[in-house]
């Protein structure tokens, strides 16, 4: 098995010859697996001629074939096989189940409403705050957690942390990022983030999931914008043991709402359980390969790195400008959910640098705060619902 990406594979990329296609497209996919969902965004994104992108609820899946879409798809081959105006060119080209509220939410684009960014930060004894660490880099002892190998034992071990239940509903929408800064004792492990929404009762649903090999964890500098980083999967770089480093991890697309009692609960491991309220829903091929060996973990809320302020630009539309909270002697890790749109320039954002700072944990999302009066189904733009709050 090639671990690494390249020539080979780039030239088989079927997002490439995308931009060539001028046919009418319609995607259809079901939220679960994040590399599925965020490849049909991506190719949508790159297509010219008509297309549309319907994006589905979470497992457990629907029947298979998906007859509950047939209908949809009748109409599209009507429109374009037998010229019969239906009216389906005339809805938003973008429709979104929304987790937890499910709504259906449509747009022009890709995410399908605008929103404003919080970062949350990881803090002492598992939890999330909106507020960043007070100690010092010399009080703040890191969290931490050890993996023994599958071969004595099937017991994955998990770090976790949780925000406060929600007061209000809360939408999260679009791709994101999580910056960790960790240290480990071998030259490589997995970092493996997965977000649930988590009821007053204990139940769960998986949001989304990020998935990094800590020796691929080099960014390409030129394509990697906040919020959307981009690892070039070329090259593996052993990590020097006990060194701290900062690890971006991908977040694949995710629309959920967090309604009022929910919490937001982040979990980190190294391998992926077998069967739990996710996993258990999946077939065996979607599961990453896990380390083989004993590996040690600390993930530091403070550390000495020099920090940076990242600053995103929102370009067009009601979007506020975001610093990942460096302050004068701190800094976190953070996870960052920040937009990918088709329409915002993809060059590296700037990144000025904050004088004496030192680096922070942080779990910084986007929260969409659109009012209740916007309604399940709205379009970007409407000038009928009020500002967000």
């Amino acid at each position: 098995m090639n671990h690494l990406d390249g020539d080979w594979y780039e030239e088989r990329n079927p997002v490439n010859p995308a931009e060539n296609i001028d046919i009418p497209v319609y995607l259809q996919i079901d939220q679960g697996r994040g590399w599925t969902l965020d490849g049909h965004i991506e190719l949508f994104n790159v297509l010219k001629g008509p297309k549309k992108l319907d994006i589905g609820s979470y497992p457990p899946m629907q029947s298979r074939p998906w007859i509950e879409e047939h209908d949809k798809m009748f109409r599209w081959y009507e429109y374009w096989l037998k010229g019969i105006d239906n009216g389906i060119m005339d809805e938003p080209a973008v429709s979104v189940f929304v987790e937890g509220s499910r709504e259906v939410v449509t747009a022009a684009e890709w995410p399908p409403k605008e929103i404003e960014h919080k970062p949350l930060y990881l803090r002492p004894r598992h939890k999330l705050s909106f507020e960043p660490e007070f100690m010092g880099v010399e009080y703040a002892a890191p969290d931490g957690f050890y993996q023994a190998p599958l071969t004595v034992t099937d017991k994955v071990e998990v770090l976790k942390w949780s925000t406060e239940p929600f007061e209000e509903p809360a939408e999260l929408i679009g791709t994101g990022a999580a910056h960790l800064f960790a240290e480990i004792d071998q030259d490589d492990t997995n970092f493996i983030l997965r977000l649930w929404d988590e009821a007053p009762g204990g139940g769960r649903q998986l949001i989304t999931s990020g998935y990094l090999k800590a020796s691929h964890h080099e960014l390409d500098e030129e394509r990697t914008t906040e919020g959307n980083p981009y690892h070039p999967h070329t090259r593996a770089v052993p990590v020097e043991p006990g060194k701290t480093e900062e690890y971006v991890l991908r977040l694949y697309p995710f629309a959920a709402t967090f309604e009022p009692g929910h919490r937001l609960v982040v979990e980190l491991s190294n391998n992926e359980p077998l069967v739990d309220a996710h996993n258990a829903l999946l077939p065996p091929d979607a599961f990453h390969l896990p380390v083989g060996r004993p590996v040690t973990h600390k993930i530091y809320r403070r550390t000495p790195i020099p920090a940076r302020a990242a600053v995103h630009d929102g370009h067009g539309g009601r979007r506020d400008t975001v610093g990942l909270c460096a302050q004068p002697r701190r800094r976190a890790p953070q996870l960052a959910f920040l937009p990918s749109r088709p329409s915002v320039d993809r060059r590296r954002a700037s990144r000025p640098r904050v004088g004496g700072a030192s680096p922070v944990s942080v779990l910084a999302v986007t929260l969409c705060v659109r009012p209740k009066c916007c309604g399940e189904a709205e379009s970007l733009g409407s000038s009928s619902c009020p500002p967000c709050a």
